[in-house]
Formats: structure tokens, C-alpha cells, sequence
């Protein structure tokens, strides 16, 4: 199973303000979906684990994201926390990945998408965080939720992202993986005023 973390955050490391998104930018947002929902094996599906402040700032109409299974990280037990069905609660990381272990469906992927906390735990542990699609916002943002960026200082670029189409098949490990499940054909964006960067960051060796 890989594990991988998807990441939008300003050169702060800023990710929200007042527990939403400060931003809207849609092809970041397809990218996202392209991610986290696609797989290589027709049997498998992807996991997105998060924190339960993540989980419940999602619109009620796409939570639980649908076509992945959801793990949402708390203390609380899962009799009060009310979640539709196949929603699963663990109270760790660690917990999140045992259930993942022994679920009944092929986990192809587990996509660590936030909030800061759940990041910088999975930063500070190299087997939950094998590599991370990054969307650097380049732009001053007001955010009152933050990231701790000193942890991206054990990672590099991976030049091949995104992959062109004449590359398909060449790598049969992570680049050729990428570029089936995503649709961004670029890595410079501006929507708006905003402009920003998809990259995919690789743990060093």
C-alpha cells in the first residue's frame, strides 16, 4: 500500500482560515479528485485519511468523499460522532493504518489530507509519508491554521512530474502511476490572482 500526503499550503506553510480552505482554485481541486479517487487495479480503492475538523469542514454534499474510503482521526467515540455508514474512526494514525491492514477492500493507496496536525505527525514519520503532491500557493494568504514547512527539508522534486504522454510505460513504478490518476498536464497555475504550483515531492534516500 502506498502512503502519500496531498497538500495545499502558501511558502508559510498556511492551509486554512476559520476551518475552510482560503482559496478556490478548481484545477487544484480536480487534481485533487484525479488523486485520491483513480487506482491502476480495477478492484482496488484508495483510502483519505484525515482529521475530524477536515473531515466535517467538507460540504455535507461530498461527505463522505465519495469512491474513497474515508478514515477520520479522533478521540472521540464513534457512537457520538453520528457518520454515515462506512465511515471509518480511528483514534491514530497508527490506528487508521491497522484498520486499513485488515480491511475487506484492496487499499491501492492511503492519501493523508490534513488538517496541520495530522500533517506534522505524518511528516515527522518517514512510513507515512513516502511522498506528497504539493500545491504551493504563491501568494500571501490570511490563514489562521499552519503546517510545519521544515518538514518538506527531507524531500525533493521529482522532475518527471507531470509526466508526458511519451513517458507513459517507460517507469512501471510511482512517475507512470502519476500520470495515469492525474489530469494536471502542468505544473504552473493562475486562477484569478492566485497563482500556484503542483510538484510531487519524493522522501530522500
Amino acid at each position: 500500500m502506498r502512503v502519500a500526503l496531498v497538500v495545499a499550503a502558501t511558502k508559510a506553510g498556511g492551509i486554512g482560515h476559520q476551518g475552510q480552505l482560503p482559496w478556490h482554485l478548481k484545477a487544484d481541486m480536480q487534481h485533487f479528485r484525479d488523486i485520491t479517487t483513480k487506482t491502476e487495479q480495477p478492484a482496488a480503492i484508495n483510502a483519505v485519511i484525515m482529521g475530524r475538523k477536515t473531515f466535517e469542514s467538507i460540504p455535507d454534499k461530498f461527505r463522505p468523499l465519495h469512491g474513497r474510503l474515508n478514515v477520520v482521526l479522533s478521540t472521540q467515540k464513534p457512537a457520538t460522532l453520528n457518520y454515515p455508514p462506512g465511515v471509518l474512526v480511528a483514534s491514530s494514525l497508527q490506528e487508521a493504518f491497522e484498520f486499513l491492514d485488515i480491511s475487506p477492500e484492496v487499499i491501492e493507496t492511503a492519501y493523508i489530507i490534513g488538517g496541520a496536525s495530522v500533517y506534522n505527525e505524518a511528516l515527522a514519520k518517514p512510513e507515512y509519508s513516502h511522498y506528497i503532491f504539493m500545491t504551493k500557493v504563491h501568494k500571501d494568504v490570511l490563514c489562521d491554521t499552519v503546517m510545519d514547512m521544515k518538514h518538506l527539508d527531507a524531500y525533493e522534486h521529482d522532475p518527471n512530474f507531470p509526466v508526458q504522454p511519451s513517458l507513459i510505460g517507460v517507469d512501471s513504478g510511482l512517475t507512470t502511476h502519476i500520470n495515469l490518476l492525474t489530469h494536471a498536464d502542468k505544473q504552473e497555475h493562475k486562477e484569478d490572482d492566485v497563482e500556484y504550483t503542483i510538484s510531487l515531492l519524493r522522501r530522500k534516500q
